[in-house]
């Protein structure tokens, strides 16, 4: 169905719904063509940060392999890949909070990035990565928004969350209760339990879109494995892994993320394979 209004001579004027469309369209096309340029700016920001003086005679494509080579630039490109990863549910968030209204969003994302990256925080306080806390701290933040945002537009009565708010309250609260008595009962020694309990909760949130790829093979779609949220998650568990193995050689850091590359690999694949039979 068409609004626009023909013209005399030839062609259409767009009416407002129309004009709207068009403006939203333009508007999210804006968004992303910014995001990717300060994305690009700190990709080469991080590549010029870690180059050698001596290197400045050398071939740009010498260098670019050299640094995406380099444990350094991977170790530092980490906690940004970390937040843009957390970063990437605003767009959403603040839709339904304009809306007020969730819809049929789900709880679990928002409540589970809520728990995981506090005790992540807690975890690298405890062993003194300054990396970690500061990373996963600004991701609790980040997330606490998220779920003030969902719950503040939600019904008490939702039960598709999956659950009630009330679970998730009692659930997020038991963790935090339990990180936070483990460290005052245990004080440093506490690092291990936080950190397996991190390894425990990383591990499921990248198993958990592993269970939309069957239904993508079956279907031979990809429309529900987005694929920017695949790049950007296959990003930040490569660079974590990286991190974690050659820099903190803890297991506790890197077997996560190793989890969270085949995850977020499989699902750029099925993104290659099945975006073309779509159009």
């Amino acid at each position: 169905m068409s609004f626009s209004r023909e013209l005399r001579g030839g062609g259409t004027v767009p009416s407002p719904v129309e004009r709207k469309v068009s403006s939203t369209t333009q508007n999210n096309s804006n968004r992303k063509a910014i995001l990717a340029a300060i994305g690009l700016v700190l990709i080469v920001t991080e590549l010029y940060s870690h180059m050698p003086f001596s290197k400045f005679g050398t071939s740009p494509i010498e260098l670019l392999v050299t640094t995406l080579f380099s444990v350094d630039f991977w170790s530092s490109f980490a906690p940004l890949a970390s937040l843009s990863l957390k970063l990437s549910p605003m767009s959403t968030v603040l839709k339904f909070r304009k809306q007020q209204d969730v819809g049929g969003l789900p709880l679990l994302p928002y409540s589970a990035m809520y728990a995981l990256t506090f005790v992540l925080a807690v975890y690298g306080f405890l062993i003194g990565d300054l990396r970690i806390m500061l990373t996963h701290g600004t991701g609790h933040i980040i997330s606490s928004f998220y779920c003030f945002s969902y719950l503040q537009n939600c019904s008490p009565t939702a039960n598709h969350l999956p659950g009630s708010p009330k679970l998730h309250k009692l659930v997020c609260g038991s963790i935090l209760s339990a990180t936070c008595l483990a460290v005052w009962l245990q004080g440093k020694n506490a690092a291990k339990f936080a950190g397996m309990s991190s390894v425990l909760f990383s591990s499921v949130m990248y198993i958990g879109p592993l269970t939309v790829l069957r239904s993508a093979i079956k279907k031979r779609s990809a429309k529900d494995i987005p694929l920017p949220f695949a790049i950007n998650s296959f990003l930040n568990s490569f660079a974590w892994s990286i991190y974690g193995f050659y820099k903190m050689n803890d297991w506790m850091i890197y077997t996560p993320c190793l989890i969270g590359f085949i995850s977020s690999t499989a699902q750029i694949l099925i993104n290659i394979l099945y975006r073309e039979e779509e159009k």
